[in-house]
């Protein structure tokens, strides 16, 4: 193995400090309950744009009853879900300027929605699927800041969304 202990520790660092700034911006505060752990078996798309899984950690702040937010090396993804009607109701006006994609929770590997779609075809793809739940993975860039977090997980709170 070409990795030592410095290598890792480079390497781990800025997600470790990252996690810990998004974290903090909840702790103390009485809205929301948070733990924060490291979890592998996380999909990443490839070069090919299929899914693998990726066997290394990566830490992630769990907000109780609303979202999982995964600290990544070059992104961030807030992941929550929806149900069916809701999913099928919601306008997205609120996400405007936030990517995300969609996916199935039974089958978290059905594409439903990306930035190569439509919202007309995100309401198509759920409508065709079977799914009583819809995943969303919302995208930051990993320079936001642990307050941008707080305020998303409060909009999603107040839209319903839930994990």
């Amino acid at each position: 193995m070409d990795f030592n202990r410095e290598d890792l520790n480079r390497i781990y660092y800025p997600i470790h400090m990252k996690a810990m700034g998004i974290f903090s911006a909840f702790v103390n505060r009485s809205l929301f309950e948070c733990e924060c752990g490291w979890y592998n078996g996380h999909y990443s798309k490839n070069e090919n744009g299929d899914y693998s899984c990726d066997y290394f950690p990566i830490p992630v702040v769990s907000v109780k009853g609303v979202c999982d937010i995964e600290i990544g090396f070059e992104q961030i993804d807030v992941f929550a879900k929806l149900k069916r009607k809701q999913a099928l109701e919601y306008s997205f006006a609120d996400m405007k300027g936030i990517p995300f994609e969609a996916c199935g929770v039974d089958d978290y590997l059905a594409d439903y929605y990306n930035s190569d779609m439509t919202i007309e075809e995100l309401y198509k793809n759920i409508k065709q699927s079977d799914e009583k739940e819809i995943g969303f993975s919302f995208i930051f860039s990993f320079e936001e800041d642990g307050e941008r977090f707080y305020d998303f997980a409060k909009l999603l709170r107040r839209k319903e969304f839930y994990y």
